[in-house]
């Protein structure tokens, strides 16, 4: 997602792939999600779902990054 971000700057076709990809990755989520939303009664809560995927997907780089490089604390357990 970054590097077609980045290359939708310089060629329209990355920005296209880019929003397709987006749109994939929004729908099959949205699929496994609406369940789980419709049994805690949360439906509501999903409309932001879609305005918030770019944090998404920093918060998931973070976290890979950030589990890769040293020792982490949870559960009050250390993991390295």
């Amino acid at each position: 997602f970054l590097f077609l971000w980045i290359g939708s700057f310089f060629d329209a076709r990355c920005l296209a792939i880019l929003v397709m990809m987006l749109l994939g990755k929004i729908g099959i989520e949205l699929s496994f999600l609406m369940p789980v939303a419709r049994f805690f009664r949360k439906k509501k809560e999903l409309f932001r779902f879609p305005w918030l995927q770019g944090l998404h997907i920093l918060y998931i780089l973070y976290a890979g990054l950030r589990g890769q490089a040293g020792t982490y604390q949870w559960k009050d357990r250390k993991v390295s």
